[in-house]
């Protein structure tokens, strides 16, 4: 998709309610998918090459400071090894990484890790992506590699700030898929990479908030927080869905008022 214009972006914010609605920041794309052979990687898939980088290093760079100085966030889509070496080169280019996070990082070496925690910066995953994409994962990368997509565990105990999202519409985008599967890495993937249950909630609710800068307003039940969030009658991750739905403190949605009205 190509960007919108100064005038048109201004169109669109000012009709937005302010209060459930905003522009978070700018995203660009610095490569492709690993399905169709296009994220920028670090040796060379099954079906031939090593992807493609949408940007040449400096102009992904001059994007991204463009952005910085303009005061956005910047969310950078990088899913290869390869690319995700350049976007980190632009964001520490800008002298303030942790303003700014890379959405999906699904190739990562351990010295990878090591420097998105020393940069600061954000990592944003998607553990639904396993479950529903992983055939076409192995199908077009070596196993070892394949194994060790989303290193979760990796980048929490990196002290990487991480959060999880649904990506939609890629996949159904429901947030206990990817909470299971967070917890429960599907079969060939390497479950040293697995987190608790804990942490994966966490990387939704806290974590998200954190990718948003809406810390101290979403994420968490405390005061002072809008009080979205949901109730359940039992474990959650197990549950067919909440009871009771609220946003802003208010009841959306009640179960029990629901199958009353049907």
């Amino acid at each position: 998709p190509r960007a919108v214009g100064k005038e048109r972006l201004d169109e669109l914010t000012s009709s937005m309610d302010a209060e459930l609605c905003r522009v978070a920041g700018a995203k660009i794309f610095a490569d492709g998918a690993i399905s169709a052979g296009t994220a920028a990687i670090h040796g060379e898939f099954t079906s031939g090459g090593d992807g493609k980088l949408i940007y040449e290093p400096d102009r992904l760079t001059e994007m991204v400071l463009t952005a910085h100085e303009a005061g956005w966030p910047v969310s950078v889509h990088s899913i290869g090894d390869r690319s995700t070496d350049h976007v980190m080169d632009a964001f520490a280019a800008t002298g303030e990484p942790s303003r700014h996070r890379i959405e999906h990082a699904m190739i990562l070496s351990d010295a990878q890790v090591a420097r998105l925690a020393d940069l600061g910066c954000h990592v944003a995953m998607q553990p639904e992506f396993l479950m529903r994409l992983g055939h076409a994962y192995f199908r077009q990368l070596p196993e070892r590699t394949a194994r060790l997509l989303k290193r979760a565990k990796s980048c929490l105990g990196a002290g990487i700030r991480l959060s999880f999202n649904s990506d939609r519409p890629i996949v159904g985008g429901d947030p206990w898929d990817g909470i299971r599967t967070a917890v429960e890495r599907p079969e060939r993937f390497d479950p040293s990479e697995n987190v608790t249950l804990a942490q994966a909630v966490g990387a939704y609710t806290r974590g998200g908030a954190d990718a948003n800068g809406d810390l101290g307003l979403l994420g968490e039940v405390t005061e002072g927080a809008l009080a979205d969030f949901q109730v359940y009658s039992g474990e959650p991750s197990k549950s067919a869905g909440p009871d009771e739905v609220y946003v802003g403190g208010e009841v959306r949605y009640s179960k029990r008022a629901h199958s009353m009205e049907h």
